[in-house]
């Protein structure tokens, strides 16, 4: 019996929140799915959630401090969102990556929101999905980062300017939003917001006669109110520090352009990076890519640009028997129509452009590509619609295969390794967990392809003008997109990902260090020059330690019977007793004499 029509009956605004309630699940479920034991990055995280600690217990919401001294190598306003859950909720990590999960909640429903004005309600729910599926994606979706939320923030501004179209008589408002979004996405990630207001600039000109986004005052009102904290946090800066703190962003943006710095890849880095980390969607967004820019030039060539397939509100097949144009203007009003030139402008030169910019920055990490990801999740969700309703094509059978056969690659290298065959580490072993459910899962694509095939083959030897919907199909689709979900479940459950500092943390927790940290105030003994991983542990240290004394440059320094980390370059002398050591610093007392 289905249950959907009954409650969509009792609860008419059911169909139109169901959406937005099954991909509130399915990334809140995935973000959530620990095994209790979580530990902070120390880049950045450990660095953003220890800066926040200090606004929050000094109550200096303006000065990002390091141990008392003002750090200006960035803007402030992850470091207000991550204090402001401290003062709510207290100060854990868990607290810290309070800002990440709610906004890639928002920026998964914004995915949506954007593919269902650009293409249609079944598109852009697959494509929220897929962007839930990007491992890098759902990394830092779960982290104390800046990435995350200001992605969210330009899908915002996204989103209202399409809204604006669509709503001449309240465009105001929303172009109002959209301007908004640049001054506080600049609180968040400094000049980064630059980058996709750049990316959009085929939509902003190109469409300009029809949309007019450029000379709405509401737009520059909107981007003056997004500056005022912007504005207000610069002018209480410059009445405290003066110019230093400026000279010192500056000094930063120049560091991360230059040549020196040491940048994770060369300019070919994103070419492999992306699709890595985004496998197997970045190559569905290829095809799909091609797809709509080969429906819009055949368009223009039938001088039609108005919506193609995969841009109306339903899908050929739903619209019966008649697919004629005359057909589409009488079912769907102007204002449910959209133009083809949007689609293309935000879907493919929005993306290509943004990963020019991204390419031709010297720095090229791989948290700074996680702004196409929406992008990517909804150009892999045309692709795999356009294949699906296509069971006598030979590219998604030949697709299927693929996948059954990197299934079978997959469950045999777990059946060798399980057995020990192969020698591993401990590492690698614990990570075979998730080998058969992904292995397994594909295994089913090749078979359930065939279903449906067969499927639609009877349907056309009956000659029946009823459209065609599949049962296989929708379980093929299921498991494409619940076999990746489960795998990235089992990992998060089974903690092997989101602990990044296990050995740490653990070792903290031990009664005898415990106990010690938690009754006592723990000054911090360094010399003035610490990089690498010893600068690592400093930031987590600082963290993780619940009373923090002071930052002295030598042993002497300290005071009877008081509580010292010392770092691995400083030696201790006959004063100083050693109660610990983790990752070469050592927790030291002072004896009384």
């Amino acid at each position: 019996m289905n249950l959907i029509p009954i409650f969509e009956q009792k609860y008419p605004n059911l169909k139109a929140w169901l959406p937005h309630i099954t991909l509130t699940l399915w990334i809140g479920l995935l973000l959530i799915a620990t095994n209790g034991q979580q530990s902070l990055m120390a880049h950045d995280e450990g660095w953003y959630a220890t800066q926040s600690r200090w606004m929050f217990e000094t109550g200096d919401w303006i000065t990002p401090k390091w141990w008392g001294e003002p750090v200006y190598d960035r803007t402030i306003g992850i470091h207000w969102a991550i204090a402001a859950c401290y003062s709510l909720f207290g100060m854990t990590d868990g607290v810290a990556r309070l800002p990440n999960l709610i906004t890639c909640i928002l920026a998964t429903l914004l995915t949506y929101e954007i593919g269902l004005l650009l293409l249609n309600r079944r598109v852009a729910w697959l494509g929220a999905a897929i962007l839930c599926l990007c491992s890098l994606w759902l990394q830092y979706g779960r982290m104390a980062t800046q990435d995350v939320p200001l992605i969210c923030l330009e899908l915002l501004g996204i989103w209202a300017l399409l809204k604006a179209e669509i709503y001449p008589k309240a465009s105001w408002k929303w172009r109002l939003l959209a301007g908004s979004t640049v001054g506080i996405g600049f609180m968040i990630k400094s000049v980064m917001i630059v980058l996709p207001i750049a990316a959009l600039f085929p939509y902003l000109i190109w469409q300009h006669r029809r949309h007019h986004h450029l000379t709405s005052p509401s737009l520059y009102v909107g981007v003056i109110l997004g500056a005022i904290p912007a504005a207000v946090w610069f002018g209480l800066t410059y009445l405290y520090y003066g110019v230093a703190p400026f000279q010192a962003m500056i000094g930063k943006l120049f560091f991360l352009g230059s040549k020196q710095y040491a940048s994770d890849g060369n300019i070919i880095y994103y070419f492999w990076n992306i699709p890595l980390n985004s496998f197997p969607w970045a190559l569905f967004a290829i095809f799909g890519m091609t797809i709509l820019w080969a429906q819009f030039r055949e368009n223009q060539l039938r001088g039609n640009v108005k919506s193609p397939d995969l841009n109306q509100a339903e899908s050929p097949s739903e619209l019966g028997a008649s697919n004629s144009q005359e057909e589409f203007d009488r079912r769907f009003t102007r204002e449910q129509k959209w133009e083809q030139r949007t689609s293309v402008s935000i879907l493919i030169f929005y993306p290509i452009l943004l990963f020019v910019v991204l390419t031709s920055f010297s720095t090229r990490t791989a948290y700074y590509s996680l702004q196409l990801y929406p992008f990517i999740g909804l150009l892999a969700a045309v692709a795999i619609d356009w294949l699906a309703h296509r069971p006598q094509a030979r590219v998604p059978q030949v697709i299927t295969y693929l996948f059954g056969g990197l299934a079978a690659i997959l469950l045999i290298a777990f059946a060798t390794l399980g057995l020990g065959a192969i020698a591993i580490s401990d590492d690698v072993r614990k990570h075979l967990v998730i080998v058969p459910i992904l292995g397994i899962g594909w295994l089913t694509l090749p078979f359930l392809w065939h279903q449906y095939k067969s499927e639609y083959q009877k349907h056309l030897n009956h000659g029946s003008a009823i459209p065609f919907q599949s049962q296989w199909l929708s379980i093929l689709l299921a498991v494409f997109l619940i076999t990746p979900w489960l795998t990235f479940a089992t990992a998060g459950l089974a903690g092997l990902w989101g602990n990044y500092s296990q050995d740490l943390k653990t070792y903290l927790q031990q009664p005898a260090i415990a106990s010690i940290l938690q009754a006592q105030p723990i000054n911090f003994v360094t010399h003035n020059t610490i990089d690498g991983e010893i600068h690592k542990t400093w930031i987590l240290l600082s963290f993780y330690t619940p009373h923090l004394g002071k930052d002295i440059k030598t042993v002497a320094e300290l005071p009877p019977a008081s509580y010292a980390w010392i770092s691995p370059d400083v030696p201790i002398t006959r004063r100083e007793t050693s109660l610990g050591n983790i990752r070469g610093w050592q927790l030291i007392k002072v004896n009384s004499r």
